[in-house]
């Protein structure tokens, strides 16, 4: 099984209610993407929700290693 060094963002409001990434972030984030491109890293961006449980497994396996 291949391992990916993995960045995950969760956003939250001010009730803890889900919500959507501000416009500014995600151009941020794909401005940052295409440069680490150019320099040769392959990189992907996932936009979407997921339960808690899956964010919670994620960041228990990423502490694992």
């Amino acid at each position: 099984m291949s391992s990916y060094y993995t960045i995950m963002l969760r956003y939250t409001t001010d009730s803890g209610e889900p919500c959507s990434p501000p416009p500014h972030i995600t151009d941020r984030m794909a401005m940052a993407v295409d440069v680490l491109h150019e320099m040769g890293f392959g990189m992907d961006v996932v936009y979407g929700q997921c339960a808690d449980k899956l964010f919670k497994q994620a960041e228990k396996e990423m502490n694992e290693e």
